[in-house]
């Protein structure tokens, strides 16, 4: 998991070329893959983007649940708060987690847990005012843009990707009067 977040980090980072991560790495070998990371993190993101946030996105955290190692050793993130007092240059790094575990999920033991420290955004479906939007491209294309987008809400239960698609396949089909798209 760390060799491939470390190429996706350089990547996104747009540091191919300018620093050649294969002798960065190797240089640090005598330390572990968790202090490389945070090496990385601290002299070459936090080096490299001196005036800009850092934010540092984890898709798929579920997807950890069925590690073979404890969720607790992602002890970077709560490390890399930790060093805000240290250092206030980590004030500038965010982590974003995103995925359909609950924090409580991810938290084994409430007081060492990297995962203690965040702030939980629960996800809802559209609401009928909140698709609107998605009205007014249905109007002109069929007869009751507000009664169709009611029943696409029912069946998405405002799933925002399925209200869209549906919305956009019932368009599609409306300009289409052989009905097949």
């Amino acid at each position: 998991m760390v060799q491939r977040n470390r190429w996706d980090l350089w990547r996104s980072f747009n540091l191919l070329g300018i620093i050649n991560l294969k002798t960065w790495w190797k240089e640090q070998e005598e330390v572990s893959l968790l202090q490389r990371l945070s090496q990385f993190i601290e002299e070459i993101l936090l080096t490299r983007f001196a005036e800009e946030r850092i934010f540092i996105l984890v898709d798929e955290i579920d997807s950890i649940l069925s590690l073979n190692f404890p969720v607790d050793d992602f002890a970077l993130i709560r490390f890399c708060y930790n060093q805000r007092a240290i250092n206030p240059e980590y004030t500038r790094i965010t982590f974003a987690i995103f995925g359909v575990a609950t924090p409580s999920d991810l938290i084994a033991d409430k007081n060492r847990t990297p995962f203690n420290i965040e702030v939980a955004i629960d996800l809802s479906g559209f609401s009928l005012e909140e698709a609107q939007p998605l009205a007014k491209g249905l109007e002109n294309v069929i007869a009751n843009p507000q009664a169709v987008l009611k029943e696409i809400l029912v069946w998405t239960s405002g799933q925002p990707f399925l209200t869209q698609k549906i919305c956009e396949l019932v368009v599609k089909i409306a300009g289409n009067p052989t009905g097949v798209i």
